[in-house]
């Protein structure tokens, strides 16, 4: 599937801090949609050193984001080989209503299981369920935006060579970026008791809108987008996907 035409206006684009089209970034200079003008400063912090190919980007990849937060955060919680072509991967099917298989995600599995109570009236999502993502919430926090967009603008080549390797050959990764977290941020806040029910194996929610909803916040975004999705909140992770993990 291309990516969908839903557009953006340039002041939401602005207040996201979202990346440049111009010539000087490594992005395309023709993206169908998306052309603000990327921050002077931002600018300037792209690193000046050769990229490596797709297929040997790991180690450079991985030293980069090493400087972006704590080595032991980014062990523990993302999926560090395949880098690039993870992330990519993950990006493109966060909207979509089946989870992608775990083998070929960029985070690491969220720890524990889902916690649910139950009482007279069924089953509830239990609120200490959201502690599960704070690890993952911290280490977004911790990211410099303006260095992780530098990143993102230097390997820009790379992850757009890896979106089409996906069947994605007259299609920008960047426009398909700027879906996602547009959709990541349509994530509705819910307050009270989230009812579940359990017709087989996995828990749903209740409320058919809800489970209607296709949100995968459970399979919280990485690092890559920190910059631009760093402000949902952490409650919302689990509050958008009831389901078994």
């Amino acid at each position: 599937m291309r990516p969908r035409s839903a557009e953006t206006s340039e002041p939401a684009w602005v207040k996201r801090k979202m990346l440049s089209m111009n010539n000087n970034t490594s992005l395309p200079s023709s993206s169908r949609k998306y052309s603000a003008a990327v921050s002077a400063e931002v600018a300037e912090t792209v690193p000046e050193k050769p990229l490596p190919t797709l297929d040997d980007s790991d180690d450079p990849v991985r030293q980069d984001l090493y400087t972006l937060a704590a080595r032991q955060a980014l062990d523990s919680l993302l999926n560090l080989n395949r880098i690039i072509r993870r992330f990519v991967v993950t990006v493109d099917n966060l909207p979509r209503r089946h989870l992608l298989n775990s083998k070929h995600r960029s985070n690491q599995a969220v720890p524990g299981q889902l916690l649910v109570h139950q009482d007279g009236n069924g089953y509830f999502l239990s609120e200490e369920n959201y502690a599960r993502y704070a690890a993952f919430i911290t280490l977004l926090e911790s990211i410099n935006t303006d260095q992780m967009i530098a990143l993102y603008l230097h390997y820009y080549p790379l992850i757009q060579a890896a979106y089409e390797d996906l069947g994605y050959p007259s299609a920008y990764f960047n426009d398909r970026l700027i879906d996602v977290i547009d959709h990541l941020l349509e994530t509705p806040e819910v307050g009270g008791r989230i009812s579940l029910v359990r017709p087989h194996v996995l828990y749903k929610y209740a409320d058919a809108e809800l489970e209607a909803l296709l949100t995968k916040t459970s399979m919280f975004p990485i690092a890559f987008i920190a910059f631009c999705a760093k402000s949902p909140t952490a409650a919302a992770s689990d509050k958008s996907a009831g389901k078994s993990r």
